[in-house]
């Protein structure tokens, strides 16, 4: 729904090898999975219970649609205790 009609008209006004930073919060991460996998829009729910704070999600584009390369990585969180859910 709204959540992917607003990344596809972000990434619309970008041509060729452009990279784009979207920032966002865990939730419209979740429903952009599920799309990009092709799941029932229930499945989003499962992935917010797991998308940690400030993770990152990589996600490259090409002809074919949208491909998830990395989901949910903390390499910019030193210490485990800043790795949270909430």
């Amino acid at each position: 729904g709204r959540i992917l009609h607003a990344l596809k008209n972000r990434i619309s006004t970008h041509r060729g090898d452009s990279v784009i930073f979207i920032y966002t919060s865990g939730t419209p991460i979740s429903v952009l999975l599920s799309e990009f996998l092709g799941w029932k829009k229930e499945m989003s729910l499962e992935w917010m219970r797991w998308i940690l704070n400030t993770s990152v999600t990589i996600v490259r584009l090409d002809k074919k649609g949208f491909f998830p390369i990395c989901i949910n990585t903390t390499p910019h969180l030193q210490e485990k205790e800043m790795r949270t859910l909430l």
